[in-house]
């Protein structure tokens, strides 16, 4: 019987991954791998560390080699090979090496694991502009700061953006970080947004709201043009010794689509749950460019994002060895670190929630919190959003910042896959003990407040639904006395005297409470619609989360 004939086109994370779970089911296959880089495999989500110091020698990241999957797979490695030509009806990959040499390669299966590709900013070209997606980005940039380079601007504050920004800062760079929307980190709602900004106004200089449109160049004493500064969009010129640019990357599927395959509007290749290419009999694809179901609307949704890469090109891999694998269902869990706190999210959007199932079936549930029990050292806050749908309960998604948000991410992951109720986060059983949480948890809280929403026991409302009408009954809640003396029109009324002076105020017009934090506000707001209060809502976040808003408009 003839060996079946892998063809894997693609290196870095997804290609090797598939090959070698292919390899886990069929030791007789003939398995190769066609990458046009140097390098078969290497830890990506490395090279920030790298910059950091945190991983002081890049060899580390580069173990996986063409040598290491020769020995142990039984991989034939074609390096410095590109890809040209796929004849999906002939069953051929056409391939040629660096060295001009073509051949074409037969296949019984295909795995197209070809990934993204940085998108370039016009104008801005030098020899001290780099990407950070390749080792050799690293060592470059390396060599730059060990020969006196010590400030950089970093274009683009999407997760590799965020990382590159955090690499450098703890190495002790002067960084400036431009991105041209107003806030960081795409699709993240305000109040957690705030909170990122604060954290990395902290550590560098952050510019929003401003697009690159050009570059002031130099020429080198060795006759290559060197960036010396940015341009932006409004004057204003950003001058550094080196140029990070993570704004963004598009799909390399260019291959797929001279071979008759269509893609997506996005550019990516969508795959069913077997990792196959709906349509093309064995023609499997894996890793950035590639698209899949999401866990909630079943719609196909592109996240370039390495777990999600690896999932799928085990998958691949298996299938096209003959194998019966599935890919579980997908939330787009993401998490990032920048300085002392780390952000993520889980699941929809805010946004999204609202466009899939309306902004009247749509709830959030925004809770501060902290990483472990305070009295306990090194204490962190953090800010959780829930996002669930009003009708059925469901969860729908989160975003957090701050300490320890992974974990918290991670459950509301599951909690997603599950298809587990608001109501069920209430009483789940979670690790608790001094150093690592409370016996209430964040999760749990969100989830008892989007519960009692959902039942009509309460609501809250955002900043910005404060802001949108003006005859609310404003009544600050906060015991103590508060270095921020609060709203003009607030009534003051401490939580610990309000059940005694609750009839200073007229229970017919429509209240809102608010304390610092929103948890005095949310048991004020219970209280006096025990009390006959006929609509009483409570300020989400309480006044920290109004100040972090008005901080992320200004």
């Amino acid at each position: 019987m003839a060996r079946r004939r892998i063809i894997i086109l693609g290196g870095n994370q997804a290609g090797p991954t598939a090959a070698a779970r292919a390899r886990e089911l069929n030791e007789d296959a003939a398995i190769t791998i066609v990458q046009r880089g140097t390098h078969l495999s290497f830890g990506f989500t490395g090279l920030h560390h790298h910059l950091s110091g945190e991983v002081p020698n890049l060899e580390v990241l580069d173990r996986e080699n063409a040598s290491f999957f020769e020995r142990s797979y039984g991989v034939d490695s074609r390096l410095k090979t590109a890809a040209t030509a796929i004849d999906l009806g002939g069953r051929t990959v056409t391939v040629r090496s660096d060295s001009g040499a073509v051949e074409q390669l037969a296949w019984d299966a295909l795995i197209f694991a070809i990934g993204a590709e940085s998108v370039r900013l016009p104008g801005v070209v030098g020899k001290n502009v780099y990407h950070l997606r390749t080792l050799e980005d690293a060592r470059a940039l390396g060599a730059a700061f060990s020969t006196g380079a010590r400030t950089a601007v970093v274009v683009g504050s999407g997760s590799f953006g965020l990382e590159a920004f955090d690499g450098l800062t703890r190495a002790g760079f002067d960084v400036t970080l431009i991105e041209r929307r107003l806030s960081p980190l795409a699709r993240c709602d305000n109040q957690v947004a705030s909170a990122l900004r604060n954290a990395i106004t902290d550590k560098g200089r952050v510019m929003l709201g401003l697009a690159v449109v050009g570059a002031e160049t130099a020429t080198d004493d060795d006759g290559t043009i060197v960036v010396k500064a940015l341009c932006l969009e409004d004057g204003r010129s950003v001058e550094s010794d080196v140029v990070i640019v993570c704004s963004g990357v598009r799909p390399r599927t260019d291959l797929l689509v001279a071979a008759g395959v269509p893609l997506r509007s996005d550019g990516t290749v969508a795959v069913n749950e077997r990792a196959e290419v709906q349509g093309f009999p064995d023609l499997y694809a894996c890793g950035a460019s590639v698209s899949v179901p999401d866990a909630i609307t079943g719609q196909h949704r592109w996240w370039a994002q390495a777990a999600i890469a690896d999932k799928v090109a085990q998958v691949a891999g298996e299938n096209a060895a003959g194998g019966s694998a599935s890919c579980g269902p997908f939330t787009g869990a993401m998490v990032v670190r920048v300085g002392d706190v780390a952000v993520g999210r889980v699941g929809l959007s805010v946004d999204e929630a609202r466009a899939a199932f309306g902004d009247h079936d749509v709830d959030t549930s925004l809770v501060p919190g902290r990483s472990h029990d305070s009295w306990f050292p090194a204490s962190r806050p953090l800010l959780l959003e829930l996002i669930s749908r009003r009708s059925t309960g469901q969860v729908l998604g989160a975003e957090a910042c701050g300490g320890d948000i992974d974990k918290r991410l991670d459950v509301l992951a599951t909690a997603i896959v599950g298809q587990l109720t608001v109501e069920r986060l209430v009483s789940l059983d979670l690790c608790a003990a001094g150093a690592f949480g409370g016996v209430r948890d964040v999760v749990n809280t969100a989830g008892l407040l989007a519960s009692v929403e959902r039942a009509g026991g309460g609501r809250s409302i955002t900043p910005t639904e404060l802001r949108s009408r003006s005859d609310w009954q404003i009544v600050d809640v906060r015991n103590g006395q508060r270095e921020d003396p609060g709203l003009d029109n607030a009534i003051r009324i401490p939580f610990a005297e309000l059940r005694k002076r609750w009839t200073e105020l007229d229970p017919k017009r429509p209240t809102v409470v608010h304390c610092g934090t929103g948890r005095s506000g949310w048991l004020a707001m219970r209280l006096l619609r025990q009390l006959g209060f006929v609509d009483v809502s409570n300020l989400a976040g309480g006044l920290s989360a109004l100040r972090r808003e008005e901080r992320q408009g200004s």
